[in-house]
């Protein structure tokens, strides 16, 4: 699995990244993540790097990649559950969370997408007063043009025939 951090995260959990990796072959197992500030807290975002489907979660003070690892694993399968992709999960994500690398970031577009929807994600939680699982749900629905004008949650399941295909 590559884990791709913002290079403040990525200070603040100690960890020395690669230089950017190219797109992992299964779309499931490539993230970037960024940590926010919304309504005075910390918060994490967690995007697919291929799909943008992204997931959000309230964060603490703690700096060990250990703690990163478990909110990271707990609310990415706790998202996925929730929006029916329990499959996805563990058919492939679950096997290969021993096999983590950090990378740099991909791509500026992928950076400036993220940063759409941290600001859409603020938005939704300080002026909408979402939860962060509704902020999430309108996220996933939300057209990217790096995606072509299709939504993340379209594209996130869009993965599984790809990897299909490629099998073939």
């Amino acid at each position: 699995m590559i884990v791709r951090l913002s290079s403040e995260l990525a200070k603040s959990l100690g960890v020395v990244l690669e230089e950017a990796l190219p797109l992992e072959k299964n779309g499931y197992l490539d993230w970037t993540c960024r940590r926010f500030v919304c309504n005075r807290r910390k918060h994490l975002i967690i995007t697919n790097t291929r799909s943008l489907y992204s997931v959000l979660a309230l964060v603490g003070q703690d700096r060990a990649i250990g703690s990163f690892a478990s909110t990271f694993t707990w609310r990415v399968q706790s998202a996925m559950v929730r929006a029916g992709y329990h499959r996805i999960w563990e058919e492939h994500i679950l096997g290969r969370l021993t096999e983590w690398r950090f990378s740099k970031t991909l791509s500026r577009t992928v950076t400036g997408s993220i940063n759409d929807l941290v600001a859409n994600a603020k938005y939704y939680v300080e002026n909408a007063e979402c939860t962060l699982a509704d902020a999430c749900d309108r996220l996933n629905a939300t057209p990217f043009s790096a995606l072509g004008y299709r939504f993340p949650k379209e594209v996130f399941e869009g993965i599984q025939s790809e990897l299909a295909d490629a099998r073939n």
